[in-house]
């Protein structure tokens, strides 16, 4: 068996200087991975993808896996319920967990009992109990060790628009109310994942938690409580029975905002446009923070747009530049094999999910809303950034 010192790599950096290649096991592949991977290759080899686990067999997944340079023997093909064999951790520094949210929680202590640097992606566990024992699972073994990955907080808008967010405050006033719509459009992706609008992965609400991580992370908020939800069944070709859609109304808290301050958050998976954008309405300026999807950005270069509407009709335009969303998680990587804290803490990420599961919680507790004219006006106010 290969020892921990043979199978790791050095690299020069520009200066001449030996640097270690640090090891990757990534659970779960699909678009998380690919993405990865991609990123991975623009980036040079500081951090490689050595092995894989999945539920597909290895001759399933093997013109996948060729193009990573994972060969059969760094592969585990796994029954869905059982735990991440001791193999997948020898000789590796990083696990990345992007398998379906309901192993999340258990394949994260595993690899956190194991004293891997960690990141899981988005959903930390499914619901508010299980999110509080890992909680303090971390807190106790792991603080600078584990991160998770929110990709909507690193995207280079996202970034821009809070380094900038002082400023807007100072210059146009407080922020009076918040309009945010994430439409997705069909996709044969999401039709194949129907498992994830499902309570035992966290539904709709975890996997579009991207605007409330945006006005409780970027936008700083103290607190944000739920006044008023709803689910949709928006494309029944997804899920029939639990919702694909939903709005939320929250009161937001902070030194940015007014007293009065609502954020209005409607998302959608499965409609016939494609519509990603957040509404900042300041006392004097409303600013417009337009997405484009990451397979976008990876095929563009784009990083979307921010607009700035001031009062008496000026316009200003930023196209912000900046890395992919994947690269400021490769830097936490990067850090936490340091011993140093990750951008996102424990207690960002608390503070991020205490809303979610508000939103959860109400959601799977009500019937879906079905009526097609509910519906239309449900999409229609979110095309006009309707508070």
């Amino acid at each position: 068996m290969a020892t921990r010192e043979s199978i790791k790599m050095a690299i020069f950096t520009q200066t001449g200087r030996a640097e270690m290649t640090y090891l990757l096991a990534a659970s779960g592949l699909g678009h998380w991975v690919r993405r990865l991977q991609a990123t991975l290759e623009e980036r040079g080899n500081r951090i490689k993808l050595y092995k894989a686990a999945g539920t597909r067999s290895y001759e399933a997944r093997k013109e996948e896996l060729e193009k990573y340079g994972i060969p059969r023997e760094r592969y585990f093909s796994l029954n869905p319920t059982s735990p991440l064999p001791d193999e997948f951790f020898d000789g590796v520094d990083i696990v990345y967990i992007a398998s379906p949210n309901s192993y999340h929680k258990s394949q994260t202590e595993q690899s956190i009992l194991k004293d891997k640097v960690t990141v899981t992606e988005k959903a930390l566990a499914v619901n508010r109990y299980e999110f509080e024992e890992l909680v303090s699972l971390i807190r106790r073994r792991a603080k600078n060790k584990f991160t998770l990955g929110l990709h909507y907080l690193s995207k280079a808008l996202t970034l821009e628009f809070g380094r900038k967010i002082t400023s807007l405050v100072q210059s146009y006033g407080k922020i009076q109310n918040i309009s945010g719509t994430f439409f997705e459009e069909t996709r044969e992706e999401d039709a194949r994942r129907e498992w994830l609008f499902k309570p035992e992965n966290g539904g709709i609400a975890m996997d579009w938690i991207h605007p409330i991580s945006i006005i409780s992370h970027t936008m700083k908020s103290t607190s944000m409580t739920l006044k008023e939800s709803h689910g949709y069944i928006l494309q029944p070709l997804y899920d029939n029975v639990y919702p694909t859609g939903f709005f939320a109304k929250y009161d937001v808290k902070g030194d940015y905002f007014s007293d009065s301050c609502e954020a209005v958050i409607r998302v959608g998976k499965g409609l016939d446009i494609a519509h990603k954008v957040m509404r900042v309405n300041f006392e004097e300026a409303a600013v417009d923070l337009i997405y484009i999807s990451t397979d976008e950005e990876f095929t563009t270069g784009g990083r979307g747009e921010m607009r700035i509407a001031k009062r008496g009709g000026e316009v200003e335009m930023i196209r912000p530049k900046g890395p992919l969303s994947y690269e400021p998680m490769l830097d936490d990587m990067l850090r936490m094999m340091k011993g140093e804290m990750p951008s996102l803490s424990i207690d960002d990420i608390v503070k991020i999910y205490d809303p979610e599961w508000q939103l959860q919680e109400r959601i799977f507790s009500e019937q879906p809303i079905r009526d097609k004219s509910q519906i239309d006006i449900f999409v229609k106010e979110g095309l006009s950034h309707k508070v």
